[in-house]
This record gives structure tokens, C-alpha cells and sequence, in this order.
């Protein structure tokens, strides 16, 4: 970025702190969040005319948040809702993904991205959904791989490359190399030697096993992983991924390499907490019985909390920021009678709901209201519902939903029924501590109404 002026004299300290506010609020207010995205569009569109180009138009400028989910990767709606999993396509090895923090932004440009932009490829193709926050920086990013895009490609070491900047200097892109890493079990060798997470026999076959092997100080790029955004561990050796064997879902299933499919058998949360977990069925990274002798095989097993018990052996090292999706809670509330019910929902201190806009919605029979909700400690939500020809007041189902914080026990869920009345009757799952709270990354809990 040498001879590039940074804009931060152009970004009040009032904006900047409003940008901050809507990524902990996660959007909530509709217009507040969009009349303060519209206020960093135009200093960006500034900082663009200056560089010599031309600031897109309010008809062309870029592909909403939703849009860009048919790309692929996580999203946020405008209005701060959740993109609905069913609308995204899955993300390819070459899309394009970012983060947004208080001090900043960072993009995620794969290695096959920045191969593709090499041959000509278009970058607004290859983002996929980003938080709307950095809707407008975006631009900025473009316009600087237009530029410099040889200082992006001569960071590379094959796991691609960071472009991050803080909000004070959103111009200044500082281009650094997705790094590979080791994943290192919890469980010591008998010598004391750090086990790693090992190709079996550094073979890069796709559907060769996974073990643990001792740390080797060279030679080790089959010891060796990087984490995408989109929740896949990739080896450095063979550029294949870590997957379940055959999508199985139960204890014990193999843990193998293979060709990237995008499948959710595929997709893995790295959480704060020491576990690794798949995004298909929430079972955990587990060495075979608990064995600490280099080439036991890594098998997919329900999670033992906490991680620490011994003898840890689904617990791992590695350097690779944990997951954000183990704090978000998805509610799905099934209304399975004739009656139209209305629900309504309290968060407690910390908890966030992202979607709907209204914490009360009324539920049609035989529909299903969806809730989501983040935190910054326990999330924790009270739903009360009521038969309104019964009474406005008092609710004939009430029922507590709860998350545990990502840094103890990586989105553990589970609900609490308080009370069923008028022949109303509640079931969840889960719906306990254990037997199955570990669900899924993010955690889902699924509420189903009869009777009335």
C-alpha cells in the first residue's frame, strides 16, 4: 500500500464508534445500522474517487448480504436476522470470506482464490456472504487486489493470505500468510513428546485415515493443517480435507482425508473450549479409547465434558482462532395445534436475539416460528406462549432454552420446561443437561407445541 493515503482523518470518531456498535448489537436497528453503513459508504466512495475510480451507484453498489449467501459462507440479513441455511449454496475452496471486529476487518482469500484472481477472475464473484457492515469496505478491498494483487500472491505459502485492517486506517490492507499449523492432542506420548493430529503413513490418498503420530520437526507437511472460515481443516501435504467417513453418524465413525465436497460431513468447529466438532452431527475429534500410542486412530465420538476430565483425549492444541458459531442458538418452535399461538420471548442479561426483529410473533397453526440468539456469557432465553382466546396474560407453555459460554463448554444446550397448561403439552430435544445437549455447532434446539 506504499504511496496509498490513509482516509482515517475522513471517518469521525461518531461513526466509527457506531460502526463498532452495530457489530455488538448485530444490527438490530434496521435504520440506525443503515443510515451509519450509508455515512462509511460515502467516505469510501471518497477514498475511491481519490484513487481514481469510480464509486458505484446505489443501484449496482455490490450484492446484499442475502444475495451473496447463494455464494456461500455465513450471513447476517440486513436487518441483523440470520440468512436461513436453506438459501445458501455451499461455499467453494475459492470463496472469498471475512470477519469484522471492534478494532477492524479482516478477508480470507483462500490460495484458490488468489489463483483465481491471478487468471482473471472477478472478485465480487468470489465473495461470499460477509457481515453488512463491511459491505462498503468491500469495495476497498476489490480496488486494492486491482492494485497490488503481486504483494498478496508473494505472501502466499499456499494456505492463502489475511487482508486486515483496523477501522482507524480501513484503507491500509495489510496483506499475511494463512498459516499452516499443527493440531496437537492433549494426550502425551510415553515419553512426554507432543502428539499431533497425522495422516496415516503421510499417504495423500483421498479416504486415508487419520491418527495420532508423534510431532516430527521436519518433513511433517502431513502433520500440518490449516482452518478455513467456513469450518474446513485442510492438510497441507495432500490439500485434502478432514472429514467422516460416509457421513456417519455415529460414535466410532472413521475420520479420513478426501476431496473437497462442501458437505456438512465435511465442516468442522474449532471451539474455545478444547474440542474440535463436526458441523454435522456434534460429535467431537476423539483418539480411539483414550490411547496415547502414536498411530491410534482418530474416530468421531459424542463429546465427554469437560474436555480436561481424563484422560483428555478429545482435547486439542492449536493456533487457530476458535469457531464464532459455537455461540449462536437457533429456537425452532413448532405449533402442532388448531390454535393460533402467540409467542413471546425474554433474553437475559448478555444474550442477543439476531433474529426476529420482535422478541413477540404470532404463530399460525401448524407453523413454526424460528429464534436466534448470541451472547457474551450463558445465553438464555424465557419463551412464554400464549392462547390468546384463552388469556392475554398468562401463558399455557413456558420453557427456558440455554447455551452454555463457548469457552467452558463450547455452545452445550438445553431447554427447561417451566409449566404446561389447558391441555397444551411441550416437547424438546434436547431437553436435559447431558443426553444429547451436545446437538449441533451452532446449537439447535427444537420445540414442538400440541394439544389446545
Amino acid at each position: 500500500m506504499a504511496g496509498h493515503k490513509s482516509p482515517s482523518a475522513d471517518f469521525t470518531s461518531a461513526e466509527l464508534n457506531s460502526l463498532r456498535a452495530i457489530r455488538r448489537s448485530h444490527g438490530n436497528n434496521r435504520e440506525a445500522a443503515d443510515a451509519v453503513r450509508e455515512s462509511i459508504q460515502q467516505r469510501v466512495d471518497a477514498v475511491l474517487r481519490a484513487r481514481g475510480r469510480s464509486p458505484r451507484d446505489a443501484s449496482s453498489r455490490g450484492r446484499s448480504a442475502q444475495d451473496r449467501s447463494s455464494q456461500g459462507g455465513s450471513s447476517r440479513g440486513r436487518d441483523g436476522g440470520a440468512v436461513p441455511a436453506s438459501v445458501a449454496a455451499p461455499p467453494t475452496p475459492a470463496t472469498i470470506s471475512a470477519n469484522s471486529y471492534v478494532w477492524g476487518y479482516n478477508f480470507v482469500l483462500p490460495n484458490a482464490a488468489v489463483a483465481s484472481l491471478q487468471d482473471g477472475g472477478n472478485f465480487p464473484e468470489l465473495l461470499g456472504a460477509i457481515p453488512p457492515e463491511l459491505e462498503p469496505v468491500s469495495q476497498v478491498v476489490e480496488a486494492y487486489l486491482e492494485d497490488d494483487l503481486a504483494s498478496v500472491r508473494a505472501v502466499d505459502e499456499g494456505a492463502g493470505v489475511y487482508l486486515t485492517a483496523t477501522w482507524t486506517a480501513p484503507e491500509v490492507l495489510v496483506p499475511t500468510a494463512v498459516g499452516w499449523e499443527f493440531i496437537t492432542s492433549w494426550l502425551p506420548d510415553s515419553g512426554g513428546s507432543s502428539l499431533v493430529l497425522d495422516v496415516a503413513g503421510a499417504s495423500t490418498e483421498p479416504g486415508t485415515p487419520l491418527h495420532i503420530w508423534t510431532y516430527k520437526s521436519s518433513d511433517n507437511a502431513d502433520q500440518q493443517w490449516t482452518y478455513a472460515s467456513d469450518g474446513w481443516i485442510i492438510n497441507a501435504e495432500s490439500g485434502l480435507y478432514v472429514e467422516i467417513a460416509d457421513s456417519d453418524p455415529s460414535d466410532g465413525a472413521t475420520i479420513q482425508i478426501n476431496h473437497f465436497t462442501g458437505a456438512p460431513n465435511q465442516s468442522w468447529s474449532i471451539c474455545g473450549d478444547g474440542f474440535i466438532r463436526s458441523r454435522m452431527n456434534g460429535n467431537v475429534l476423539d483418539v480411539s479409547g483414550g490411547s496415547n500410542s502414536p498411530g491410534t486412530p482418530i474416530i468421531s465420538y459424542h463429546p465427554k465434558y469437560p474436555p480436561t476430565q481424563s484422560p483428555g483425549n478429545q482435547g486439542w492444541t492449536t493456533n487457530f482462532a476458535p469457531s464464532l458459531s459455537c455461540n449462536g442458538l437457533v429456537t425452532v418452535i413448532s405449533n402442532d395445534t388448531p390454535n393460533e399461538l402467540l409467542i413471546t420471548l425474554s433474553p437475559s442479561d448478555g444474550t442477543l436475539l439476531t433474529y426476529p426483529d420482535s422478541p413477540v410473533q404470532l404463530v399460525p397453526p401448524n407453523s413454526v416460528g424460528t429464534y436466534v440468539s448470541t451472547y457474551n456469557t450463558d445465553n438464555e432465553v424465557t419463551f412464554a406462549i400464549l392462547d390468546l382466546a384463552i388469556s392475554p396474560t398468562n401463558p399455557v407453555v413456558s420453557f427456558e432454552v440455554h447455551q452454555h459460554y463457548c469457552l467452558y463448554e463450547a455452545g452445550t444446550v438445553w431447554a427447561d420446561t417451566y409449566y404446561m397448561g389447558n391441555g397444551y403439552t411441550l416437547n424438546c430435544q434436547p431437553n436435559d443437561w447431558y443426553g444429547g445437549a451436545y446437538s449441533h455447532v451452532p446449537g439447535i434446539i427444537v420445540a414442538s407445541i400440541t394439544g389446545g
